[in-house]
């Protein structure tokens, strides 16, 4: 509901998409880069524990 809410304050501000796209990335961007390497941290550790398994057998 919140993003909803904040996406709607943003079309009725900015008009058009590519400036909401804009204003979206400025306000979520930074927390958007966390997330996309916390993913690739904890993907390559899941990927250790998976192979390192069969190097041992």
């Amino acid at each position: 509901m919140r993003l909803c809410a904040f996406a709607d304050q943003l079309s009725a501000k900015t008009g058009n998409i590519k400036n909401m796209s804009h204003q979206v990335e400025l306000n979520i961007g930074s927390d958007l880069q966390r997330i996309r390497i916390n993913s690739t941290l904890v993907g390559e550790v899941i990927g250790l524990i998976l192979y390192l398994p069969s190097l041992v057998l």
